[in-house]
């Protein structure tokens, strides 16, 4: 781009996250909560995904070279929803704990079936003890009516049904390689007889303009939740919500 030329719209809100994904990162290191308190590990971790996952996706579109980043996205959007239910109902964390439970009891049967990636396991000090007391956690769990959810549910409970049939459909389309998805990347089409194939085909920065301005919007919400519970970091918020208008206001 000319040095004397207008930034697009695109190439702001890349700008606008790549300067500010490493401040949001650095006061997110500083956060100071109690490891013991299930509800506060779960937001923490559930945001340094968010940042590490907006991250991956900002580099890939600097990069112009974007495959993955909507896959990146659409990840960064159900962390996102999580954080949301978890702030509003203090019972989402069982249905989440569920979730992790049950996967953990099938790897701990893979590892006492023979499973080559697995078996390992069994050999570590304690294993039987630990599948003992996490079956009979998972099995209160049920018995009080938590469960795996839907990821249609997770995002009704957010109040977010929209955002599930809109944005998060369309972001999976790379996840779930979808033919129209695939075709749109690597199909160009120049006449009724005539294509041509695109392998890490050089896109434009505003290409991607969707997912940029998405990966926004989730940085500033769950920002503003996470340091609103924590305590801190509300004024780099108000910054970057402040960046984010201007950009809207010159185009």
């Amino acid at each position: 781009m000319d040095a004397s030329s207008k930034p697009t719209t695109g190439e702001e809100h890349l700008q606008l996250l790549q300067s500010t994904i490493p401040e949001l990162i650095k006061k997110a290191e500083e956060l100071k909560f109690a490891k013991e308190n299930r509800i506060d590990l779960w937001l923490v971790l559930l945001y340094a995904t968010i940042l590490e996952l907006a991250n991956g996706a900002c580099r890939l579109v600097s990069s112009t070279e974007p495959t993955g980043c909507r896959t990146l996205a659409r990840m960064a959007l159900e962390a996102y929803v999580d954080l949301s239910n978890l702030m509003t109902d203090n019972d989402y964390v069982n249905f989440l704990d569920v979730g992790c439970l049950e996967e953990w009891q099938k790897t701990f049967r893979l590892a006492e079936s023979g499973n080559i990636y697995f078996r390992g396991l069994c050999d570590v000090p304690g294993f039987h003890d630990e599948v003992a007391g996490e079956a009979e956690r998972l099995a209160s769990l049920r018995i009080d009516g938590y469960r795996i959810l839907r990821v249609a549910e997770r995002f009704e409970r957010a109040r977010m049904s929209d955002e599930y049939r809109g944005i998060y459909h369309w972001l999976c389309s790379d996840t779930h390689n979808s033919l129209r998805g695939m075709s749109l990347r690597h199909i160009e089409y120049i006449d009724d007889q005539t294509y041509e194939i695109h392998i890490l085909k050089d896109e434009p920065v505003d290409a991607q303009l969707p997912i940029m301005s998405a990966l926004l919007g989730y940085l500033i919400e769950s920002s503003k939740l996470i340091h609103t519970r924590f305590g801190k970091g509300q004024d780099a918020i108000k910054d970057i919500e402040a960046k984010v208008s201007a950009i809207g206001e010159t185009h």
